[in-house]
This record gives C-alpha cells, sequence and structure tokens, in this order.
C-alpha cells in the first residue's frame, strides 16, 4: 500500500473501531504524540492510544476533510464525533462517562515507512474537549 491508501485504510479502521486492523497498520517502533505532550511508543501503546477514542466514545468516528501526502507522510484534516459514554483516559485521569457529545476539528501527520505508521501527530483542541464534557465553563462572550 502507498502512504494514502494506508491512512485511507486507517481511517476504516478506526471508524470500524477494528484494533486488529490498527494493529496491523501499526509499526513495531511507532511514536505517537498527542496534544497536550503525551508521547507514548511502540506498538501496543500506539494502538490504545487510538483506540482509547471509541472505547470512551461507543459510537465515535472521524470524517476526513483533507487528506495531503508528501512522500511517505499523511496529513489529514478532520472532525471527530462521538458520545462520551465510557471512561476517556488523560494524562490527567480518567473522565467517566458524561453522556455528552463529542465534535470537534483535528489534524494529523503520520509518516508512513512498509505500510505501517512509524510516527504520528495528532492536533485537536483539548480545551474544547473539556468545555463539551463539562469539565471547564463555557467560554462567554466579552
Amino acid at each position: 500500500m502507498d502512504t494514502r491508501q494506508v491512512a485511507e485504510r486507517a481511517t476504516q479502521a478506526f471508524n470500524a473501531h477494528d484494533v486488529e486492523a490498527i494493529r496491523e497498520l501499526t509499526a513495531d517502533d511507532c511514536t505517537h504524540w498527542s496534544a497536550g505532550g503525551t508521547v507514548v511508543r511502540g506498538r501496543d501503546a500506539c494502538v490504545a492510544a487510538n483506540a482509547m477514542w471509541f472505547e470512551a466514545c461507543s459510537d465515535a468516528r472521524i470524517t476526513v476533510t483533507r487528506l495531503a501526502v508528501e512522500g511517505n507522510v499523511a496529513y489529514e484534516e478532520g472532525i471527530f464525533e462521538g458520545t462520551h459514554d465510557g471512561v476517556l483516559k488523560t494524562p490527567m485521569g480518567d473522565v467517566p462517562a458524561t453522556g455528552r457529545r463529542l465534535r470537534g476539528e483535528y489534524v494529523t501527520a503520520t509518516e508512513i515507512r512498509d505500510g505501517k505508521a512509524v510516527a504520528q501527530r495528532l492536533y485537536f483542541d483539548r480545551m474544547q474537549v473539556a468545555e463539551q464534557l463539562g469539565l471547564l465553563p463555557a467560554a462567554t462572550g466579552a
């Protein structure tokens, strides 16, 4: 598979909540960096970093709005949506289910080698997530 095909297959695997397919698309030496500075290394940890989202939101889904490929890196813009009906594991601790809807934009940059992700950087608005979960008061106008 080329870089675009791997990125497209990863989106399909995420939306199907297919942990085994995600594992197959992840290199043993993968590194995953997420907004807030969380870094995990190794296949199991990188797979868990992705699966954490659909464990927290049983209906988690991403919609890719733009996919660009340069060499062996796929750049993806998209929208994440889901209902927070499970435990969300965060660096600050676990957040029990709130029943609230999450919807937010994200950007990823994923480096592919031999048909597998070797590095992924995930950017999203953590404050937006916290507000939507009711962990922070919503911003008010000035």
